[in-house]
């Protein structure tokens, strides 16, 4: 398993997509009393009408972890297939660039806060790096989170790398977005 360590926190203000940073202030107004995650019954994955199709809504289970329960279109076409049901890994691997997304997700998990990602890509055969962009946002219960609400933005199709070290992907910022 990735270990990422402590993570930078930085606002919704921070992000530079307009559309997620529209959607991280709403997680935050959704919260109550501005503690904890916001309520499962919040979760709306449309309430930003532009990023339907990068929707992806995971299941969180304490034995069996993630698995998708609903893919958008655009997120569909570019990985080739509708994951739902499967886990995460069964998407993106278990090689050591997988174990990262992953433990972007738990990390998400265990610190009940929206966590941002930014990876530059180049795919085979395609000489433009092109943006890679994720938010994954808890949602809960009162006692635990059971959802996690995540949107990718990206261009292209995808490929993923054997190792984060790939040449054709660099990490350019991972952080918690810990208020709006």
């Amino acid at each position: 398993m990735t270990d990422l360590g402590p993570l930078p926190r930085i606002s919704a203000s921070d992000v530079a997509d307009d559309e997620l940073r529209c959607r991280l202030a709403l997680w935050h107004a959704q919260r109550i009393d501005g503690m904890g995650v916001p309520l499962t019954r919040e979760i709306d994955p449309f309430a930003v009408p532009a990023l339907a199709g990068s929707v992806i809504l995971y299941d969180v289970d304490p034995k069996f972890g993630l698995k998708f329960r609903l893919v958008g279109e655009d997120v569909k076409a570019r990985i080739d297939r509708n994951p739902k049901g499967l886990p995460p890994e069964a998407v993106v691997g278990d090689d050591a660039y997988g174990q990262l997304i992953v433990a972007q997700l738990r990390h998400c998990l265990e610190a009940g806060l929206p966590l941002y990602s930014h990876h530059d890509f180049r795919a085979p055969g395609d000489e433009m790096v092109r943006p890679a962009i994720r938010i994954a946002m808890p949602y809960g219960n009162g006692r635990r989170v059971t959802r996690l609400l995540c949107y990718q933005k990206f261009s292209g199709k995808l490929a993923f790398p054997k190792t984060p070290d790939d040449p054709d992907w660099r990490i350019v910022k991972i952080a918690l977005v810990d208020r709006a």
